[in-house]
């Protein structure tokens, strides 16, 4: 079956503007109106994702329904995190005429804010409104035209993202993870108030008195580095697959970290990574500071990893008593 045009459009405007690799990406036709159309058999669809999937192994798979439709949602059987996006041009009373986009997705994404004073809508009755029926759900406006605000979109992507996987992957018990926004691109963001996060360290601890708790940062930044006044023992992770220059390349996170892991050591000889030159590299960037090369996804390593986790707790207990 040909596609509509507008699913054409769609897919052929994210390969002129490179959103992805054109292999990365592929239209399904949803059988009716983009508009309107609700294809209760979505086996297409998901046959789509898994060979997206089985081709690329990606850790995000991103779905874009075929319309509009303020009646509808997403099923939770078929997406982990849902962005409800409406249009500035709509004007400013769709966002109190409700339906399960508005109220029930992860995230309203209100786009074309550019648009506002000539269409004559109002972004404070729509932030208003929004709220009102989010009730505490984040609402996000934006021009993505411009890059305005897709970076705290990536943002809350990610950060939900790495906590389901965790989730669904048990590496504890659901309550005793939480996700906090950095408030920028994952990559880059670094938060000077940090208070989110330690009222949630707070409240961890008061739930579960843990003997341990693990921080896990929002993104890679070479130039940076945790504060010792917020962690006690900072482990340093790189990927093979940046390739073998990043341990010379320096910076905190490298230099002064108390473990630098070197991950998916696997992958060296498919990115032409030399690892004997990254262990040389990071010995004489980190001088006696320990270096593990590891397979997380393999659990090479990982016990080795606790060890000296366990070890740094056992050594501060014994400082403080």
């Amino acid at each position: 079956m040909t596609l509509p045009q507008t699913f054409r459009e769609d897919w052929e405007f994210l390969v002129r503007n490179k959103a992805l690799p054109e292999e990365r990406m592929t239209a399904v036709e949803t059988g009716g109106c983009p508009h309107a159309a609700i294809r209760e058999d979505y086996s297409l669809n998901m046959e789509e994702v898994r060979d997206l999937t089985r081709k690329f192994d990606p850790e995000v798979v991103i779905i874009e329904s075929g319309g509009d439709n303020l009646a509808a949602n997403f099923s939770r059987e078929l997406a982990d995190y849902i962005i409800y996006i409406i249009d500035v041009a709509g004007g400013d009373k769709i966002p109190r005429k409700g339906g399960p986009g508005i109220t029930q997705s992860d995230l309203l994404v209100v786009n074309k804010t550019d648009l506002a004073e000539a269409v004559g809508a109002d972004l404070k009755v729509m932030e208003r409104d929004a709220a009102m029926m989010r009730q505490s759900g984040p609402t996000l406006f934006t021009q993505a035209k411009n890059m305005i605000g897709i970076p705290e979109i990536c943002d809350l992507i990610m950060t939900a993202e790495d906590w389901e996987f965790l989730v669904r992957n048990k590496a504890l018990p659901e309550e005793r993870m939480t996700a906090v926004e950095t408030g920028g691109c994952p990559h880059a963001a670094i938060r000077e108030d940090y208070s989110l996060n330690m009222e949630e360290v707070r409240d961890l601890t008061r739930k579960f008195d843990p003997e341990v708790v693990i921080i896990e940062s929002g993104g890679d930044n070479l130039a940076a580095n945790f504060s010792r006044e917020l962690a006690d023992y900072i482990i340093y992770i790189i990927d093979v697959a940046g390739g073998d220059k990043i341990p010379r390349k320096g910076g905190p996170g490298i230099t002064q970290s108390d473990l630098l892991v070197v991950n998916k050591t696997d992958l060296a000889e498919a990115v032409g990574a030399d690892l004997k030159v990254m262990e040389r590299d990071a010995a004489m960037m980190r001088q006696s500071g320990p270096t593990l090369f590891t397979q997380a996804k393999n659990m090479i390593g990982i016990p080795e990893i606790c060890d000296l986790i366990m070890t740094a707790y056992k050594q501060s207990v014994k400082k403080s008593t």
